[in-house]
């Protein structure tokens, strides 16, 4: 598991350099957004349609999707319903509900798991994450967003929860038509020409670092001290990465999900809270400090977490394939 924890500290590199360029004047939170626009408008597209067109789906692990897609769709359905009381029991300030929403809501299943799935689990379910976290973009563009922005109370507005045109404008905002188009293609068989893919590729890699250094960014005020000693970001992360995982694990055993797809799904939730409800907190003028504050604390534990999850994991793996 050394190479699962590695992948971990890896994280922490990145932000690292987003917050020393902080530091010493390098970027300002100006610079954050401009970052966060590339991420959102250039390089989330490219990576979405560069997944797909990198994956050839064969008939018969077509019922194999389609359970992934289901499964995927319910859970945040369900977690949006689940977290707003999870999250009122760690009461929030009223400006901080939001992001806690999401970041519960939303875990890092692209950095980390994607990888991790790979490293651990192989080819098969790396397919299995990469196929359900398509869906999981759409949902992450249009929930999580309205997520980011909500306030308890408020009435709508500028301080309230995203209106019905704004959240009509979300689902026709360049990620989330890549992720429609991207699920088209998937589910015709159409791909990409091999120069375009490597076009996509490239820009899509971007995704990651960018996220990480705007995280970084965000942590530019924060003291280290103050975010291990506060209760509601320990609580928060015992509910990110011990609460969902069982949670998530119990449901697709009771309700016979493929070993595979449970798998890759558990694994899903084990991961820490995710880069992107950052971004949108800085894009819509939202506590987005508070949100790299949930990020940084709940990966900083994830170190012993997620390796434990990926034992227990191959464990179950191991015992259905005998």
């Amino acid at each position: 598991m050394i190479e699962v924890t590695l992948r971990v500290i890896s994280v922490f590199l990145i932000v690292l350099m987003g917050f020393i360029a902080y530091k010493k004047g390098m970027v300002d939170r100006s610079g954050s957004k401009v970052l966060s626009k590339v991420m959102m408008n250039i390089a989330s597209p490219c990576l979405t349609l560069y997944t797909v067109s990198s994956h050839k789906i064969d008939p018969e692990t077509w019922n194999m999707v389609k359970i992934a897609l289901l499964a995927t769709a319910v859970y945040h359905v369900a977690a949006a319903v689940i977290n707003y009381g999870l999250i009122k029991g760690l009461r929030p300030k009223a400006d901080e509900f939001g992001i806690y929403w999401a970041e519960l809501t939303f875990s890092n299943s692209g950095f980390l798991c994607f990888p991790i799935c790979l490293a651990v689990f192989g080819e098969e379910a790396f397919f299995y994450a990469a196929i359900s976290n398509l869906l999981a973009c759409i949902f992450m563009y249009t929930l999580a967003i309205a997520q980011v922005c909500y306030t308890p109370g408020a009435s709508g507005g500028e301080n309230g929860s995203v209106r019905w045109k704004e959240q009509l404008k979300n689902l026709l905002s360049i990620p989330t038509v890549a992720a429609f188009v991207g699920l088209l293609m998937f589910a015709t068989d159409t791909q990409l020409p091999e120069f375009m893919m490597d076009t996509c590729q490239t820009v899509g890699n971007m995704l990651v670092p960018l996220s990480m250094l705007v995280i970084g960014i965000q942590l530019g005020d924060s003291k280290l001290g103050n975010m291990l000693t506060n209760l509601r970001y320990m609580g928060f992360s015992a509910l990110r990465l011990l609460l969902w995982p069982v949670i998530t694990f119990g449901v697709c055993t009771l309700c016979s999900v493929p070993p595979m797809i449970t798998t890759v799904l558990t694994l899903t939730q084990a991961m820490p809270g995710g880069s992107l409800p950052v971004v949108f907190a800085e894009q819509y003028g939202k506590n987005s400090k508070v949100g790299a504050e949930l990020v940084f604390i709940s990966t900083l534990l994830s170190i012993v977490t997620i390796p434990v999850a990926c034992i227990l994991l191959t464990c179950y793996l191991s015992a259905g394939a005998v």
